[in-house]
């Protein structure tokens, strides 16, 4: 009896404290959170708040041009179709200055705006063309305008025309890289100024560049959440330009200013594995990332979940979350079209060579356009974030977009 007295006691202890223990390591665990949570909250003064102003982590750009390598015997008659060789790339690495801060709502949210630059890296470019090579591409400015003939009458068309034709505008610009990237001198943009008063408001420069929108003070300014409040919000984006929604589309959802930039997430939703929002203000929409698997960093020393934008993003037909991100004729599957917040420009956004896009994009009437061999192992185009399983700051991330312009004949205008 004195026994099992005995034994009662010993295994009452043993539960108590590995209870104690457990109790502890929750206790401390929880306390643990919470002081790293504190000092990735955006508070002044704090490092969190330092390193958020001015990044030390400088992310790179790696551009890609198309050259029209027939362009003179495709415009002579002689080629049935325009080849595409892809250049590139061009590395650039940004670096990126939040200033004009302020703090509101106790500081629960900061509203800020953002400068960028790019450094070119040749380095890690391309050694086949400079960044001052030169190419034939298309004429945004030019194509923009034409865009804008499709329905017109036959007057305005003809005034166009005469424009057009009185600066020797063509569908196709030969350009320095580096130069049709961050911007030229550009007759014709002025021109594009003129009939799309948006461009007042939003560019600052002269010249024009296919990426120029990107490089310098932007003139927008955001309103994010500190996570003070609540952690789990931190980055959540609030309002841009003082607007709590975006304008493009015909629904809420899509409108919503939803999302982090892409640097950090909330903790309940990293563990919960649930999908993350990343709002985009290049392309004027929300891309939902789904969690894909478990993978090992840095020489598989730390471990970071995977996260990647699934294949249907740009795709409609059976997808209604997409269905509000195009007007009554949608694009076809693997295009999303961001005209409507390109300041009128005919913009198109796809994966690159149009993976995951419909077959008729492969098969163009006018394009000879072939992906390389080397871009054939699975998952080469795959947008992805990794993230920490725990505090959800992002570790690595790759995003893989190609632009393309719409450019069409246009009955009764004789420039296209």
């Amino acid at each position: 009896r004195q026994f099992y007295n005995i034994l009662y006691m010993a295994t009452l202890l043993t539960f108590l404290l590995v209870f104690f223990a457990i109790s502890l390591i929750l206790c401390f665990t929880d306390c643990f959170d919470k002081f790293v949570f504190s000092k990735m909250t955006l508070n002044e003064p704090n490092e969190a708040l330092m390193y958020w102003k001015s990044p030390p982590v400088r992310p790179f750009l790696h551009a890609y041009v198309f050259n029209y390598t027939n362009l003179r015997k495709f415009m002579a008659g002689d080629d049935a179709k325009l080849r595409l060789r892809e250049v590139g790339p061009f590395v650039y690495e940004e670096i990126l200055e939040r200033f004009d801060i302020e703090f509101e709502d106790s500081g629960n949210m900061v509203n800020y705006q953002e400068s960028r630059d790019y450094k070119f890296r040749p380095d890690l470019s391309t050694r086949e063309v400079s960044k001052d090579g030169v190419v034939y591409a298309p004429n945004i400015p030019m194509l923009t305008v034409a865009a804008t003939q499709s329905n017109a009458n036959l007057a305005t068309k003809l005034v166009t025309a005469t424009l057009l034709n009185s600066i020797d505008a063509k569908p196709f610009v030969k350009m320095d890289v580096d130069k049709y990237l961050w911007g030229y001198y550009e007759t014709m943009f002025h021109l594009v100024r003129s009939f799309l008063p948006a461009y007042y408001k939003e560019i600052t420069s002269d010249n024009f560049g296919i990426l120029q929108k990107r490089k310098g003070v932007s003139s927008n300014r955001y309103t994010i959440k500190t996570g003070r409040g609540d952690f789990n919000e931190i980055g959540q984006y609030q309002r841009m330009n003082s607007h709590t929604t975006l304008p493009y589309w015909s629904t809420y959802d899509c409108n919503a200013l939803d999302g982090t930039d892409g640097t950090k997430f909330g903790p309940q939703t990293v563990k919960g594995r649930k999908p993350i929002k990343v709002f985009s203000p290049d392309l004027c929409r929300k891309l939902q990332y789904r969690f894909s698997q478990t993978v090992r960093m840095f020489n598989n020393s730390l471990e970071a979940l995977k996260y990647v934008l699934p294949t249907n993003t740009f795709k409609y037909g059976g997808h209604s979350e997409n269905k509000c991100y195009c007007d009554s004729k949608c694009p076809p599957e693997g295009i999303f079209n961001t005209t409507a917040c390109s300041m009128g420009a005919p913009m198109l956004i796809s994966y690159p060579y149009f993976v995951h896009g419909n077959i008729s994009l492969y098969q163009d009437e006018f394009l000879d356009i072939k992906m390389p061999e080397k871009y054939a192992q699975p998952h080469r185009f795959d947008s992805f974030i990794n993230l920490h399983p725990h505090f959800g700051f992002t570790m690595a991330t790759r995003n893989s977009f190609q632009i393309n312009i719409v450019a069409k004949h246009i009955e009764r205008f004789p420039p296209m």
